[in-house]
């Protein structure tokens, strides 16, 4: 239980070498939490951002996206909607969209994540500065053309 505990902390390095090793790691990681913690205690709503992030690093899009929607949402109730790990998942959500080209989703995210963060964590927070570096590349394109 101690490994989960310490894999479920925001920016842990899991440490297998391959997204597909990361990716079985955190679902048995999230299996073990949702049976011993439950489905909405704060460590399970990390582990399922994780999960959903190292899907996004894969370009499976598509599984992503609903795993950061029910994080998301549930980390709204039971932490608030300013809590860090809110933000964090919200500002993950906002570049899954921005990946898939949703534009009017992720913009109005993004501005939402950087207000709160600004008010919460303060202006020179780094997860506030990941936040305002999101923003400023709203409008560059996602893949440039090697010379």
């Amino acid at each position: 239980m101690l490994m989960l505990l310490a894999a479920a902390l925001p920016g842990c390095v899991l440490g297998p070498a391959s997204p597909e090793s990361d990716e079985a790691l955190l679902r048995k990681m999230l299996d073990l939490a949702e049976r011993h913690l439950g489905q909405e205690h704060p460590r399970t709503l990390i582990l399922l951002n994780n999960l959903a992030l190292s899907l996004e690093n894969q370009g499976r899009y598509d599984e992503a996206e609903p795993l950061y929607v029910r994080a998301l949402e549930a980390q709204k109730w039971v932490l608030d909607e300013d809590h860090p790990d809110t933000l964090t998942t919200a500002n993950n959500l906002a570049g899954l969209y921005r990946r898939q080209g949703c534009y009017g989703e992720f913009e109005p995210l993004y501005l939402r994540t950087l207000k709160a963060s600004e008010r919460v964590l303060g202006k020179d927070h780094p997860d506030t500065l990941d936040t305002v570096n999101n923003l400023a590349l709203l409008h560059q394109p996602l893949w440039t053309e090697s010379p």
